[in-house]
């Protein structure tokens, strides 16, 4: 397929869609075992909620905007974010469950937060960095654990750990302005490097790099 835009309905399938142009997500469903593969531009907008079912992988940019929310629908969904591309953030909306398993998100290349003032949310999401996750504005809350080796950087902005136990190897990295460990468990075991305030209640840290 060149192009694809999704405004309301359903996308569901067991096999892989290969889209070589522009997907223009304006609401509705991807879902189903099968594979969405964005080989071009993915731009996710509007103010219709959108749900994730499948397997998503942004393989060269995606572009996040409005006040739309991405829910994770049944099958356990899972977004993969390419090495060397950005997944780009520029809203304050949320990530979380709508009534399925916890999705996951994959990242090799860069997740990143570059507009809105407020707060974008992730709940019931497993965030899986190798890559970077990048906050440059307002506040990123994870709450569903994972497993990084990458780095974490909130430079000018708030990253916060909500809940669910996060185990960061020796190679991570966070770095930045202001972290808030809240309900959660993380074991950090690469460098820490904060310019602003660190907050901790309730929940564990371990920081045993440098």
């Amino acid at each position: 397929v060149t192009n694809l835009t999704l405004s309301s309905g359903t996308l569901t399938g067991s096999g892989t869609l290969d889209v070589s142009g522009t997907i223009a997500w304006r609401g509705g469903t991807m879902t189903g075992s099968g594979v969405t593969n964005a080989n071009g531009p993915l731009t996710m907008s509007g103010g219709s909620g959108k749900v994730i079912g499948r397997t998503l992988n942004s393989n060269v940019s995606a572009t996040w905007t409005g006040t739309g929310n991405i829910g994770w629908d049944f099958g356990g969904p899972t977004v993969n974010i390419a090495v060397g591309t950005v997944f780009d953030m520029q809203n304050d909306a949320t990530i979380g469950t709508d009534g399925g398993l916890p999705g996951t998100i994959n990242i090799a290349g860069t997740l990143q937060k570059s507009a809105g003032a407020g707060t974008t949310t992730f709940f019931a999401t497993v965030l899986n960095n190798s890559g970077l996750v990048d906050v440059q504005s307002g506040a990123l809350s994870v709450k569903g654990g994972g497993t990084s080796s990458g780095t974490f950087d909130c430079t000018g902005a708030t990253l916060t750990f909500l809940g669910g136990t996060y185990t960061n190897t020796g190679t991570a990295a966070i770095t930045g302005g202001n972290v808030t460990f809240n309900s959660a468990t993380v074991n950090h075991a690469g460098s820490y490097s904060i310019t602003g305030t660190t907050t901790a209640s309730l929940g564990t840290v371990n920081l045993t790099g440098t």
